[in-house]
């Protein structure tokens, strides 16, 4: 009795599928039809990093190499030096 449900289910899911139409789809190119901004007459934009450009400074004390990282977007320190 439980395998012919799931037989029959099968067979519905199967007969709904089939019958879904083809649907094509066609693609366009609109390279012609995006305007471009005229660079004479929008206001000067500039660029906000959200993400901080962050680096490694290095120096030597007594023939030690110490390194220590430094946040370049806010011009400041992050931790203390540390050996490389």
């Amino acid at each position: 009795m439980k395998s012919r449900r799931v037989f029959c289910s099968i067979i519905i899911a199967q007969t709904v599928l089939c019958s879904i139409p083809n649907v094509t789809v066609m693609a366009q190119d609109f390279s012609n039809t995006i305007p471009v901004a005229d660079h004479k007459t929008t206001a000067t934009s500039e660029v906000t990093p959200f993400a901080s450009d962050i680096g490694w400074k290095y120096k030597v004390i007594n023939g030690v190499l110490y390194k220590r990282q430094y946040d370049f977007t806010r011009k400041q320190w992050i931790g203390n030096w540390i050996k490389a």
